[in-house]
């Protein structure tokens, strides 16, 4: 198979950066063990505020189920902190309306736990079953993830089978995040981005819609607390990334595809 050059240079443009990515890794490996000591010093103070949530979580009240998702989102913004991790937004996230549908791409194992931090709203979170089983503070059975994801998340699977428990969750009038490539994909390493064909059908839904794009998050294994990696966050209202286009137009996948950093889209 023949590539023109422009084709070439990209192919190339991809392979050099998944080439420095594990060059830095390497250079960085002393650099991490310093960020994960860091991180030790923070389970003293997770422990002692997760006792008091985990204390309050008893009463099984709403205040104490937002309470729970809040000490999440707190936990987890420590965490991409401490790592290296920071962020910026393009577009002002804001407040978000009941029933908002966010479309975003699986580009890193830490994906959900990175968007559920994101929003000052409650949004529920595909998230993928060995963060459940993850522990706040090694040994506390009690600060186990399990015990807070269920307020904000559902299991993350492939999307046909996730659709009946997204539309019930947007038909309760919360705001639900889903993934739309089937398997984690990285912009920077890949030329096409895999689509769920079902994702067309949500998009025809009469429900706010907005494109999530976080460029860079496929990087953060590179970062450090003293170098860190920067993570441009993009939302985008469905409108605008379509331009006016239906869902199932070419034009509009082609623009899906270039909102979250891809050349071509290809439908399974």
């Amino acid at each position: 198979m023949a590539f023109d050059k422009k084709t070439l240079g990209f192919i190339e443009n991809k392979i050099n950066n998944a080439w420095k990515k594990v060059v830095i890794i390497r250079l960085r490996r002393y650099q991490r063990i310093g960020t994960f000591l860091r991180w030790m010093g923070l389970w003293p103070y997770f422990f002692v505020v997760g006792i008091a949530v985990w204390l309050f979580s008893f009463m099984n009240t709403p205040d104490s189920k937002r309470f729970r998702v809040w000490f999440l989102k707190h936990y987890f913004r420590y965490f991409f902190k401490v790592k290296g991790v920071d962020w910026y937004t393009v577009f002002d996230i804001g407040h978000l309306e009941p029933s908002t549908l966010i479309l975003t791409t699986r580009s890193h194992a830490y994906t959900f736990p990175f968007v559920l931090q994101l929003f000052s709203d409650t949004v529920i979170v595909p998230m993928p079953a060995w963060v459940y089983k993850l522990r706040m503070v090694p040994l506390c059975f009690f600060l186990s993830l399990s015990r807070f994801l269920p307020l904000c998340t559902y299991r993350d699977q492939e999307l046909p089978a996730a659709l009946p428990n997204i539309h019930a969750l947007l038909k309760a009038g919360y705001s639900v995040v889903v993934a739309i490539n089937q398997f984690t994909t990285s912009a920077s390493t890949d030329n096409t981005l895999t689509f769920y064909k079902q994702t067309e059908d949500l998009l025809r839904l009469n429900y706010p819609c907005y494109f999530l794009m976080m460029d860079g998050l496929d990087s953060i294994d590179i970062a450090t607390h003293d170098q860190p990696q920067l993570v441009s966050v993009k939302f985008k209202e469905k409108s605008l990334v379509l331009a006016g286009k239906q869902p199932s137009e070419p034009e509009s996948r082609l623009r899906i595809a270039e909102f979250f950093g891809y050349r071509y889209l290809n439908m399974v």
